[in-house]
């Protein structure tokens, strides 16, 4: 089982992958020549009372969502459909905080394509918080990113640790920040696709 993977935030605050969401993310890494491009949205919490948080569950490729080796097309119902179960059973404190995806690359960064949806998102999309966090999974290394709405360029976020001890200090903080209702949180942007390898738009 993997452990769990923590990045330094640039307000200090943590974002941390849990076990569950690392392992299905690591599942779709593009290994072999004809492995396709794997995306999906990023369910977690507020840790109350701080900056921190976690990734509890990720989405995978769902029904309706279209793949090939250089992109990945989300459709906006399937995810949103896990996104407000997940809302409404939590008592409003998973919420949506990001996307990810895969590239075919070890150490993957943001191609223009990808740059262009995650401008789009925040701006368009309906979230907590004034930043949305995004990763990409390459076939060696996994990188995070951040996104301040109305802001044009994200910020690489800084690998903070992998160790079980964070399981119990903090990934496993019992309480996520309630949300309140009217701020419910809604991917508006349906689907992107991304050119990744080249990096090129």
């Amino acid at each position: 089982m993997s452990p769990p993977l923590v990045f330094l935030k640039r307000n200090g605050g943590r974002l941390g992958i849990s076990t569950e969401a690392l392992r299905t993310m690591q599942s779709y890494v593009q290994r072999e020549p004809g492995s396709h491009e794997a995306g999906g949205i990023m369910i977690g919490r507020y840790v109350d009372g701080g900056e921190d948080i976690v990734v509890d569950l990720v989405t995978g490729p769902l029904p309706g969502d279209r793949r090939s080796r250089f992109r990945f097309h989300r459709l906006k119902r399937s995810h949103q459909a896990v996104l407000d179960r997940e809302w409404r059973e939590s008592g409003h404190t998973r919420t949506y905080v990001g996307e990810w995806h895969t590239h075919p690359e070890p150490d993957p960064s943001p191609s223009g394509i990808d740059l262009q949806d995650w401008r789009r998102r925040v701006q368009r999309d309906t979230f907590h918080g004034e930043e949305l966090h995004f990763v990409i999974v390459g076939q060696t290394h996994l990188r995070a990113w951040e996104m301040t709405r109305g802001s044009h360029q994200p910020t690489r976020l800084t690998y903070w640790g992998r160790a079980e001890q964070i399981v119990k200090t903090y990934l496993e903080e019992p309480h996520g920040e309630e949300i309140p209702e009217d701020n419910r949180p809604v991917s508006e942007h349906a689907a992107s696709e991304r050119s990744q390898g080249t990096n090129e738009a």
